[in-house]
């Protein structure tokens, strides 16, 4: 998901709401974004909705898993 996706469906939330990550479905498990910086990689491979590889430079959240 491109940060500009992420920061328009944010922008939809509270301001005061907390943000947590989940893995796949398990909705019973939450993890809270780490307060370091975010690390920047690349070029990382994915493939498009069409099944077409393309490469990317990305932004790497580090998650802690939440007691």
């Amino acid at each position: 998901m491109k940060v500009e996706l992420v920061e328009s469906r944010l922008s939809r939330e509270h301001p005061d709401e907390e943000v947590v990550v989940i893995i796949g479905d398990d909705t019973s498990k939450y993890y809270e974004i780490d307060l370091r910086p975010f690390l920047h990689a690349g070029p990382v491979k994915f493939k498009d909705n069409s099944n077409k590889n393309f490469q990317k430079s990305v932004v790497i959240i580090r998650v802690n898993a939440k007691d």
